[in-house]
């Protein structure tokens, strides 16, 4: 099946999450069968939960999955640049972030899309730092954000009238 095969929306929202068992997604013997499972999984943006048989698989699965996540967010960013469907924006209540490091210059990049994603949705935010450091680092990102997010929003308001 094709990455680009559509999924009806109702079909996205059956579930609420996700127990695999060590389902060994990263074993080279295993990793092509699961492809598909798996990106329909990640489609569903329901909990995941994995557990792994060793450190080893552990990490595997990981690594396979970030690639995925990675590879899913460049389709979407390529197909919808900033559109976010109203329905997904309000599926949370809001978000716990521990010890990000969203503001730590070899993390502030990778943090971007999801940053984006989270304040749109406008709801509750509450980071946690490793330290006064930190924290600064990441309010001022957080900050910066919100304000280009606010400029964003203004000229757009602007072009509709």
């Amino acid at each position: 099946a094709s990455s680009a095969t559509h999924i009806p929306t109702d079909i996205l929202k059956k579930w609420d999450g996700f127990i695999l068992f060590n389902p060994g997604i990263g074993h080279p013997n295993l990793q092509e069968s699961w492809e598909a499972t798996m990106k329909f999984i990640l489609k569903t943006r329901c909990t995941l939960l994995l557990t792994a048989h060793s450190d080893i698989d552990a990490r595997r699965d990981y690594a396979v999955l970030k690639s995925m996540i990675q590879q899913q967010q460049q389709q979407q960013q390529a197909s919808s640049a900033t559109h976010i469907p109203t329905d997904i924006l309000k599926k949370w209540d809001g978000f716990i972030l521990f010890n990000p490091g969203i503001g730590h210059p070899n993390l502030q990049e990778s943090w971007e899309a999801t940053m984006k994603f989270i304040l749109k949705t406008r709801c509750t935010l509450l980071l946690t730092a490793h330290s006064d450091i930190d924290a600064r680092r990441d309010y001022a990102v957080l900050k910066s954000m919100i304000q280009q997010q606010q400029q964003q929003q203004q000229a757009s308001s602007a072009t509709h009238i």
